[in-house]
């Protein structure tokens, strides 16, 4: 059985992790980041997952023109991310986390986020959830505040609990 999870990001990445994120785009591969809180939190998701840490991906559904793929431009620090994945597979824990701890650390400002779930009975919704902007806006100040008053090793152990 398979049950798919997709979100749509677009964002001003903090000045200190635009280098991770142009290593990230070039190696498509979220083990290229270059700093090293980054580089202990990607680790840390990863050995979770047998799967590579990143594909970049078109988006599963065109609800918003504009955003219709994914991009980065390192001067200005805007990302633009889409991506969707089998939560039932290799990927669930590290892309939950990408989702939930990674973007919501390295953003400076959120421009719109979103987020998906397949419906597993027909009393679900298969609607998109454009009013996620808040909780994101929530992610960011807690791991802004945990990394620091307490480190990388703050979030490390707020992930596994």
């Amino acid at each position: 059985m398979s049950s798919y999870s997709a979100f749509w990001y677009k964002g001003i990445i903090k000045e200190k992790y635009r280098r991770d994120i142009a290593a990230v785009f070039n190696a498509e591969d979220w083990s290229a980041v270059l700093s090293d809180d980054l580089k202990t939190i990607i680790a840390h998701c990863s050995e979770h997952s047998s799967y590579s840490p990143t594909q970049f991906c078109g988006f599963p559904y065109h609800f918003d023109p504009v955003i219709t793929e994914n991009g980065y431009d390192e001067p200005s620090g805007l990302l633009v991310l889409g991506q969707e994945w089998n939560t039932y597979g290799d990927m669930n824990t590290l892309m939950m986390n990408i989702d939930d701890v990674i973007l919501p650390l390295i953003t400076e400002r959120i421009i719109s986020y979103h987020c998906w779930q397949e419906p597993l009975t027909e009393a679900e919704s298969d609607a998109i959830n454009t009013d996620m902007l808040p909780q994101f806006e929530r992610f960011m100040q807690k791991y802004s505040k945990m990394i620091e008053n307490e480190g990388v090793e703050a979030i490390i152990k707020n992930l596994f609990r």
